[in-house]
């Protein structure tokens, strides 16, 4: 079955009819690039958050043909040739939880057309909670090709992350405050 993410990633173009408009107005320089780079990508019609979901669940192998560097208001695109800076919108951060067991990789904000670990397509149980002991996810997932299982959270918390898999566990910390990663490489299980 193909999904909705598949057909836009294979540039059919289908998604929400209302993402478009978000992207122009968001390009930091204030011309069509980000709208020219999503239409060549076939990822026009999503909005920005639905752009980096879509990129990081991609299921084919890292480098992916565009990038994406994910900060905490913006995520910047690129395929090599053009390069656009789009502002995220609302009260939500991305954050990208990598586990791993032996290998992983320096990382601060997260690319989705790019970062890639050991432990990809491998059920976890994600949970994770502020610092104030409100319980933000608590649910059985997948990693990704990437090995990366990412998450919309509450802007301006701090709190950790906990993984459990095969009987291993980890356990970092995480901010969702504008000067934190948005990647999460450092969640070890053991």
């Amino acid at each position: 079955m193909i999904t909705r993410r598949q057909l836009a990633i294979g540039g059919l173009g289908v998604g929400a009819v209302v993402g478009l408009g978000a992207w122009a107005r968001g390009a930091a320089d204030g011309d069509d690039s980000a709208r020219v780079l999503l239409e060549k990508y076939g990822l026009a019609q999503l909005t920005p958050e639905q752009v980096i979901d879509t990129l990081d669940a991609d299921g084919r192998a890292r480098p992916l043909p565009l990038s994406g560097s994910v900060r905490a208001r913006e995520v910047i695109l690129s395929d090599g040739e053009t390069r656009a800076s789009v502002a995220l919108t609302g009260d939500r951060f991305y954050l990208a939880v990598m586990p791993f067991r032996s290998r992983t990789h320096e990382c601060f904000f997260h690319d989705v057309g790019r970062c890639s670990g050991e432990y990809a397509r491998q059920a976890v149980h994600l949970t994770i909670t502020d610092s104030s002991g409100a319980v933000l996810v608590d649910e059985d997932a997948v990693t990704g090709a990437n090995a990366f299982v990412g998450r919309w959270l509450p802007r301006n918390r701090t709190g950790t992350v906990t993984v459990t898999a095969e009987g291993l566990r980890g356990e970092a910390a995480f901010s969702s405050k504008d000067d934190a990663a948005t990647c999460l490489t450092t969640l070890q299980l053991v």
